[in-house]
């Protein structure tokens, strides 16, 4: 049985080595842009809402960090100034 499998794999192999890069690079677009037709593409309002949330969320929260860090700094520092 194993030795049916190992046949059926080499004749394959043996016509994928016969295509063309062109012919591949050629239907690996076709079936790209076949998919990307079925996909269910978000509106331009959905998408530039997202990305506005998303920006101010960035900047928002590197503020917050950035306070907490100078805090943070400020309080080590503070407390390894003081001598027992």
């Amino acid at each position: 049985m194993a030795g049916g499998n190992g046949k059926r794999f080499v004749k394959m192999s043996e016509n994928n080595k016969k295509k063309n890069v062109v012919d591949v690079v050629k239907s690996y677009i076709k079936e790209t842009q076949a998919e990307a037709k079925k996909v269910s593409w978000p509106s331009r309002q959905y998408v530039f809402t997202a990305t506005l949330i998303i920006i101010v969320m960035v900047l928002v929260l590197s503020f917050v960090l950035s306070f907490l860090d100078y805090g943070l700094t400020n309080a080590i520092l503070f407390l390894t100034r003081i001598r027992l």
